[in-house]
């Protein structure tokens, strides 16, 4: 491996390493931003319920009210009140994950199940942060060392093929 390939990977390790340890920092701005999205919801689903209630309704029948009329805009308010009703377990169910999960699970978490919108407004106000926290260095831990291994390995199916050439190259004798 040439020193060039060695000083890169290291540098490319370094960054990696870097970057992942922003990964906690970024879950705690997704958790609050989480936090925000879900008493909006809340807000909405309990004034619609509180209307409901004064009409003698359910939730539930309150939105069949509204699914079943003739106008396509209260039609769709009551398509919307169903997606914020679902939006809102989704949302608190994640919340509740994130709360009581192990601190690098949280991470992985929000990788696979992230919510679109918040995610998206946690990236466009994402501040980074010095990671002094635990999992903060597992984090980078894990960035440097993957990277690093990675990197190391990449060269790795060239340098069996070289050997395997000069080894087919090297004249064999036998003795008999």
């Amino acid at each position: 491996m040439t020193t060039l390939w060695r000083r890169t990977s290291l540098a490319a390790a370094l960054a990696a390493g870097l970057s992942f340890s922003q990964a906690p920092e970024f879950a705690q701005q997704y958790r609050q931003r989480l936090g925000g999205a879900i008493d909006e919801l809340r807000a909405s689903v309990a004034a619609f319920d509180s209307d409901s209630r004064a009409s003698g309704l359910s939730h539930d029948s309150g939105v069949a009210r509204l699914e079943d009329s003739s106008d396509p805009l209260v039609r769709q308010r009551g398509a919307r009140m169903n997606q914020e009703t679902a939006r809102l377990a989704r949302l608190s169910r994640q919340a509740a994950d994130l709360k009581d999960g192990l601190p690098l699970s949280k991470i992985f978490a929000l990788a696979v199940d992230a919510d679109p919108q918040v995610a998206r407004g946690a990236f466009d106000d994402f501040e980074p942060a010095l990671p002094l926290s635990a999992d903060g260095a597992a984090s980078a831990a894990i960035g440097f060392v993957g990277t690093l291994l990675a990197l190391r390995l990449l060269p790795l199916p060239l340098r069996l093929r070289k050997k395997r050439a000069a080894e087919g190259e090297t004249p064999h004798t036998n003795s008999v």
